[in-house]
């Protein structure tokens, strides 16, 4: 199963599949509307192939939907039907839970933040978060 995985922030919205190579990103703010984040998403993996995305919300997020609007963020993020955006299965997870689960193990937290690290590196990471949002429980 090919995944789509989306951070959305405060600044950026950063996405990447399992089988590209290459993030890619757009700016966000804070009129950021979620249609307008699927949107977004959608012209920049235009051309990638995916079965299932992977948001990874910052906010709390219980049976996969937002609980609540970011604070960062315009409102209207709570109760938005992804995978009705997406036309796909969507899973929501809390972005903080998302990076806990894939920085397990290491040493040091500045392990896990964004930075350029090679294609292998992301590749892998974009495999882990399938592969954890697999077993987090819902919301």
């Amino acid at each position: 199963m090919d995944v789509l995985v989306i951070d959305v922030g405060g600044t950026h919205v950063k996405i990447l599949a399992t089988v590209q190579k290459q993030s890619r990103e757009f700016p966000s703010g804070s009129t950021l509307t979620a249609k307008q984040m699927v949107t977004g998403v959608k012209k920049l993996a235009e051309d990638w192939k995916y079965d299932a995305v992977s948001i990874g919300y910052p906010g709390p997020v219980i049976n996969n939907r937002p609980l609540t609007d970011p604070w960062n963020l315009v409102r209207g993020w709570a109760g938005f039907d992804f995978e009705a955006a997406f036309m796909c299965p969507v899973k929501v997870v809390n972005d903080a839970a998302m990076m806990a689960a894939l920085c397990s193990g290491r040493r040091e937290p500045s392990g896990c933040r964004s930075r350029t690290r090679g294609r292998d590196y992301r590749r892998r990471q974009c495999e882990k978060i399938e592969r954890v949002t697999k077993w987090l429980p819902p919301g």
